[in-house]
């Protein structure tokens, strides 16, 4: 079925968890989206992004992929609560 979890708006960014998505699971993505209204993204691949990410100081890479992996356990948490 269909959750609703947020509702973004105009600056906001979706699926930015694919770039940090390297479990080992194969899953890239942990939700879908749908426009309400028309929309215009703009996408940034994922070579682009490991290249800005490589350009940032080690401490900062350390940082973002600490709260990505933060954040991957606390939705499979929630999950598993959810299941319960």
């Amino acid at each position: 079925g269909f959750i609703e979890i947020a509702v973004l708006r105009a600056g906001e960014v979706i699926g930015e968890m694919a770039y940090f998505a390297d479990d080992g699971s194969g899953k890239k993505r942990s939700c879908s989206a749908q426009a309400q209204v028309t929309t215009e993204i703009i996408e940034i691949t994922f070579p682009a992004f490991a290249k800005t990410m490589e350009s940032l100081n080690p401490w900062f890479k350390t940082i973002i992929n600490t709260l990505a992996n933060r954040l991957r356990g606390m939705n499979a948490r929630v999950k598993e609560l959810e299941s319960n």
